[in-house]
């Protein structure tokens, strides 16, 4: 969390309050939350796909590089292990 704070500082950005807390539902299922997961982390590798294509500052390049590292290869691997532990029990 401070790293982001610093990068926002440096670049001259307000730190917005997060607008979803209290406002997201919980999914009926696990599977559905599971499901979810692996579309938001699909979402999330394409958003910074976007921003790396304008981006140029170094140390957002990295931070925005390392971001899209894990949502595709640990957040949405996890989750799609979720969904499929959940459809295997079915």
């Amino acid at each position: 969390m401070r790293n982001r704070n610093r990068k926002f500082k440096r670049y001259g950005l307000p730190i917005l309050e997060d607008s979803f807390v209290g406002k997201v539902e919980a999914p009926e299922t696990l599977e559905i939350a599971c499901q979810m997961g692996v579309e938001a982390e699909i979402a999330n590798v394409k958003m910074y796909d976007r921003f790396l294509d304008f981006v140029r500052e170094s140390d957002l390049r990295d931070t925005f590089t390392q971001l899209r590292y894990v949502s595709q290869n640990k957040h949405k691997v996890a989750f799609e292990r979720c969904l499929n532990s959940r459809r295997s029990k079915i």
